[in-house]
């Protein structure tokens, strides 16, 4: 990502926060957005850990320490909002897997 140079290509710009560090994603999320069509989709992935406590920070131990963010819906939404993504909303959770998506769209 850090090397991404392309404009307007994408329609739709799949990005999982778990994977890249705060500085990584501060850094591409401008390009991210410079590659993506106007009205294109970013659709961010962001953990939802357990409310169990034990397995909610094991969780968030094991993104940090692999490098990635730690992340709500929340701050996933203000990523997006500070890129100039429009329509920006969390997906309802139908799903097992401990995954939430916020989606934002190109203006």
């Amino acid at each position: 990502m850090l090397d991404l140079d392309d404009a307007d290509r994408y329609d739709c710009v799949w990005l999982p926060s778990f994977f890249f560090g705060p500085e990584v994603l501060a850094t591409t999320l401008p390009k991210i957005i410079a590659a993506t069509l106007p009205g294109g989709q970013i659709v961010m992935a962001h953990y939802e850990p357990p409310p169990d406590p034990l397995p909610r920070t094991t969780m968030r131990l094991r993104t940090i320490r692999d490098g990635g963010s730690v992340l709500d819906a929340d701050g996933a939404a203000e990523l997006l909002r500070n890129v100039g993504c429009q329509d920006v909303h969390s997906l309802t959770r139908t799903w097992p897997i401990p995954f939430g998506f916020v989606t934002g769209q190109k203006a």
